[in-house]
């Protein structure tokens, strides 16, 4: 046998292939410009979409059946260049069982882009069960009987399970068409701006797997191996097909592409003229070239334009924005300056009216009647709510402004509250509820920080508990979180709680709870607001937590230790 393969290659006078594909024996004129301008395109435009959309699982889709074409591509051009009947036999058994691949992965790539969600698992089995009798007999006479010693042409009989092959390849291409079918049939899978898109995608894909699988049987029906070479051509009208659904329609979301397909087609069609022998060759593959400017110049320079034009309209509008947002800067530094001379203007007139209500109230200008002590009672209390805003608005200027002062010290967090809770323990108990401070760490609970930020922080806490309590107590808890290495004093009442919507924004600017008026009618709603940003300055945090409306509260404040 391997005398009678010699004496073969002696007589047909075989040439020495380079590199497997390249090789004077490809006798078919435009072998090499219909398979590598039909592979190479496709992979490249795989791999431009899988590179923008690597989590996209249709994109690893696209890319894994270009793959298995690009391999089946490289073995039928072994098949024609090499002088080994051996290599012929290996690489036509190769391509046989790679061809169903292509198939099956052109089908899963449809179903996703079709329906937009993967096959199951029990799906994903059951349709790729034809595959089996391929990869299982690949090595075995049914695929290929024999390497052909009757003539030159260095190809081989094959057996019945290459016909089987060819059946698994309609098989799918009808199973892209039914499922194409049922969504464009049903109202519920797509849209009506997607039936297009969907409908072109089904074509592009079905005229190229039909043209792929009807030249490799008609080559063997016929026993003409030129039909195979045209077999690739539909896959350069499906890339083409899914090109213009990644311009015109955006697919797999990808901008600019068509500036990319452009020049990479220009150079592949250039390229291709150096595996051409003849003039007449030369002329033909010009001539494609010619219909494809044609074809693509002018949607192309359409596309080109309109993302041109929205470039453009694009930097107008961030100059807009730009200039907008420098304005709006402006009005905020202006409404801060505002704010803090406005407030401070406040402040000593609302001084005078709180001293002279005490000195009347304690008689400095004779004896006040018992009728009057109400009133003024209510003076001082209203004068004391204003003076509290205009402190809230002078330090929200502040914080925004970033002119906020903070004078570091070190200092015992645990004392600090111990002592605020005292403090605050008599107006509490005015409001018929109960302050209880627990110390559950023996550790002093060493700080560095500001510390009258740190009194502000804590007093604005514990007095929103206080109010918004209508019965109950108020717990104050200082703690020691070992792991963190931080320090926590907690502020847990039994009051109105809230909900989950309020814990969202409750640390916003002008916010409070939606039944916060149910028992204080004052706040500004930006005293959270504001110690958040204080300790967040300090390297801590304020949270909440509730477990509902009704259900109470618990505020925390947490600064690292010392």
């Amino acid at each position: 046998m391997n005398a009678h393969i010699e004496s073969l290659k002696a007589a047909c006078e075989w040439s020495t292939s380079h590199f497997l594909v390249v090789s004077d024996n490809i006798y078919t004129p435009f072998l090499y410009y219909t398979y590598l301008g039909c592979a190479i395109p496709a992979i490249l435009i795989s791999l431009f979409v899988f590179f923008h959309q690597r989590n996209n699982l249709a994109s690893r889709l696209l890319l894994t059946m270009n793959t298995a074409l690009a391999l089946w591509v490289f073995g039928s051009l072994v098949t024609w260049a090499t002088e080994y009947p051996s290599y012929v036999m290996f690489a036509w058994s190769m391509i046989n069982v790679i061809e169903p691949f292509v198939y099956f992965f052109g089908f899963y790539f449809a179903y996703v882009f079709i329906f937009k969600q993967d096959l199951s698992t029990e799906e994903k089995i059951t349709f790729s069960m034809p595959l089996l009798p391929t990869i299982i007999l690949a090595p075995t006479p049914l695929m290929l009987i024999a390497f052909n010693l009757t003539n030159c042409d260095r190809n081989a009989f094959e057996g019945i399970l290459a016909i089987y092959g060819y059946a698994v390849e309609i098989f799918y291409v009808l199973l892209i068409l039914g499922f194409a079918y049922f969504a464009l049939k049903s109202k519920n899978i797509i849209s009506a701006t997607e039936r297009k898109p969907v409908i072109i995608f089904t074509l592009g894909i079905t005229a190229f797997l039909t043209t792929f699988s009807l030249g490799n049987i008609l080559e063997l029906v016929t026993d003409n191996a030129l039909i195979s070479q045209y077999g690739l051509l539909g896959a350069p009208l499906f890339t083409a097909l899914l090109a213009y659904l990644i311009i015109k329609f955006k697919a797999f979301d990808i901008k600019l592409f068509s500036i990319h397909a452009f020049m990479v087609t220009l150079w592949l069609l250039v390229f291709s003229l150096l595996f051409v022998r003849t003039s007449d060759n030369a002329n033909t593959i010009i001539f494609v070239t010619l219909i494809f400017f044609a074809v693509i110049a002018r949607p192309l320079s359409k596309a080109v334009e309109q993302e041109i034009v929205g470039r453009e309209k694009n930097a107008a509008l961030a100059d807009d924005l730009k200039h907008a947002n420098t304005r709006l800067q402006d009005l905020d530094r202006t409404k801060s300056e505002f704010v803090s001379i406005a407030s401070h203007q406040l402040r000593t007139p609302l001084t005078a009216i709180r001293g002279f209500a005490e000195l009347m109230r304690d008689g400095s200008y004779g004896e006040v009647p018992t009728k009057f002590l109400e009133p003024l009672a209510h003076i001082e209390e209203s004068v004391q709510n204003m003076a509290m805003c205009i402190n809230d608005f002078l330090n929200v200027s502040r914080i925004e402004s970033g002119t906020m002062q903070y004078e570091t010290s070190l200092f015992s967090l645990k004392e600090l509250a111990s002592s605020i809770t005292g403090e605050l323990t008599q107006y509490a108990l005015k409001r018929n509820l109960h302050l209880v401070f627990e110390g559950k760490t023996d550790s002093p609970l060493p700080v560095s920080a500001d510390e009258g930020k740190v009194r502000q922080i804590l007093q604005n806490l514990i007095d929103n508990s206080i109010k918004y309590t209508l019965t109950g107590t108020i717990t104050i808890r200082a703690e020691l979180n070992a792991p963190a290495n931080t320090a926590i004093i907690s502020i847990s009442d039994t009051g109105i709680g809230m909900s989950q919507e309020t814990l969202n924004i409750i640390f916003d600017k002008f916010v409070r709870a939606s039944n916060a008026n149910t028992t204080n009618m004052y706040g500004t709603g930006l005293g959270l607001y504001i110690a958040k940003e204080m300790a967040v300055a300090m390297k801590g945090r304020v949270t909440a937590a509730s477990w509902g409306e009704g259900q109470g509260s618990t505020f925390t404040l947490e600064l690292p230790l010392a």
